[in-house]
């Protein structure tokens, strides 16, 4: 594998844009503790599902529509 040429992890980029569209919706002071509290729900989310071993993007998804219509 070539050093240059990054890779990125499976659902890693969904994920970003899933935070980064919640954090222009809810436009907090301090992005960084906001991510930390985002990724905090969205693990709490998925331990609390009935399929905990959800695939990453569809559990990403799921839980920006689901915190989108509970706020």
């Amino acid at each position: 594998m070539d050093c240059s040429t990054p890779v990125v992890p499976y659902g890693f980029r969904v994920l970003l844009e899933t935070l980064g569209k919640t954090v222009l919706h809810e436009q907090p002071v301090d992005v960084h503790q906001f991510a930390s509290g985002y990724f905090k729900e969205l693990l709490q989310f998925r331990d609390g599902l009935l399929h905990p071993t959800l695939d990453v993007i569809e559990l990403a998804n799921l839980f920006y529509l689901t915190k989108g219509k509970s706020e």
